[in-house]
């Protein structure tokens, strides 16, 4: 069994089939696996997108370095509102990052990420990779790498790898093997 792992998971996985906001049966579910990865000793760390809240395109006429900001701040949000609803449910957690927002929100610091894990927390990391230009998958290879992770997962809604998002785009071609 994996002993670090970080999730990755897009922010539409919060929102569901609606696409903007929460689900509260989405939540819900996603709670009750993380109790269950938690349970078993895993030191896991999160990284959530912000889709179900912004998206860059819907940002016209914003430069892309300020649309990308919000979207760091939407992750916070997302992050904090796991914090909560994971605390609410009895798992211990913390979120951290490289954007200073919120008292809730730990300045990013390598060594107390072992001392969240070694104490029985769920670590989330919100704002990306904190630099715009970067989407949160790159943040989350970049945290991966940070918490010394086993193994990155990551939680879309599409099943597979494609060229682009087949949600929006019918030609994507889906890889079938990575190497």
């Amino acid at each position: 069994m994996y002993k670090r792992v970080l999730l990755k998971l897009s922010g539409e996985v919060l929102s569901g089939e609606a696409q903007k906001g929460f689900n509260e049966e989405h939540v819900n579910y996603l709670i009750r696996e993380i109790k269950k990865v938690s349970e078993y000793g895993v030191k896991l760390g999160i990284v959530i997108g912000a889709g179900n809240l912004f998206r860059g395109r819907d940002f016209e006429g914003v430069r892309p370095t300020i649309s990308d900001q919000i979207g760091m701040l939407g992750t916070v949000i997302n992050a904090l509102y796991l914090k909560d609803r994971f605390e609410n449910a009895g798992i211990r957690t913390v979120v951290v990052s490289q954007i200073v927002t919120l008292p809730s929100v730990k300045l990013i610091n390598y060594d107390d990420i072992d001392l969240y894990f070694d104490a029985g927390y769920i670590v989330i990391f919100a704002g990306g990779t904190s630099n715009p230009f970067f989407t949160t998958d790159t943040g989350a290879a970049l945290r991966a790498v940070e918490m010394k992770a086993e193994l990155l997962i990551k939680g879309t809604k599409v099943s597979g790898i494609y060229d682009k998002d087949p949600k929006i785009y019918k030609d994507a071609v889906k890889y079938n093997v990575i190497t």
